[in-house]
């Protein structure tokens, strides 16, 4: 499960006002859509460093919901984005990718090494994979997975999704595909049965804004992906 609705992004246009008014500072909210999610078959969730998202997922654990968390750092100050999702113990952390589009060797490699002393998988969510994809070829960065736009409808990607997975085949790591339903703009079935016919993608991560969306869009998930 994604968590950009949470955070009211700027992806999804005038509904950002919605979604911060629904979620932002309230953490009641979230876990709402979260349970749901998980009633629905969803384990993990890909979680950004905000306080109304940690409290929500640590409150789920607290009760004893078993709920896997891959983390995502913001742009600025990386570092104290890494200490709030410490206190979940995520599997995996992936660095922003307005810091990956940079294409600066010694950051990246830098917070790698930082996210790996914490014992978990070090990742780059990535804007622009037709510009990185190649340089983590070329570079060689020692990277565990890597995030990147993926939909039918060629929102927000730099390049066809053909194009793309043979880049993919070359780096040979695993990819969550993210944007998934081009911010809304796609339908669940016709979103994630494209996305399921690239073996390439490795798994997917999800945005809801309610829990009849979660119901809908994590039952279609669950049949076609995996």
């Amino acid at each position: 499960m994604g968590t950009s609705p949470f955070i009211a992004a700027g992806q999804f246009g005038h509904r950002s006002l919605i979604y911060y008014e629904r979620f932002y500072g309230k953490p009641h909210r979230v876990r709402e859509v979260l349970e749901a999610s998980y009633e629905a078959g969803v384990r993990a969730v890909q979680c950004l460093p905000f306080k109304h998202i940690v409290e929500a997922v640590l409150s789920m654990r607290k009760q004893g919901y078993h709920l896997e968390v891959w983390g995502s750092l913001m742009p600025k100050k990386p570092e104290q984005s890494l200490k709030v999702l410490e206190r979940l113990e995520p599997k995996g952390v992936a660095i922003h990718g307005e810091t990956s589009d940079k294409l600066n060797r010694e950051l990246v490699t830098e917070l790698i090494r930082v996210i790996r002393e914490l014992g978990c998988k070090a990742g780059l969510a990535i804007h622009s994979p037709g510009v990185v994809v190649p340089w983590l070829i070329k570079e060689r960065v020692d990277v565990d997975f890597i995030m990147v736009p993926f939909n039918k409808a060629s929102y927000f990607m730099d390049m066809p999704a053909a194009e793309l997975c043979k880049l993919l085949r070359q780096l040979g790591i695993p990819v969550i595909a993210m944007k998934v339903l081009a911010a809304g703009r796609l339908k669940p079935e016709e979103a994630i049965e494209f996305v399921a016919n690239y073996p390439e993608i490795t798994a997917i991560a999800l945005g809801v804004a309610s829990v009849n969306e979660a119901l809908e869009t994590f039952t279609v998930a669950l049949r076609l992906f995996r």
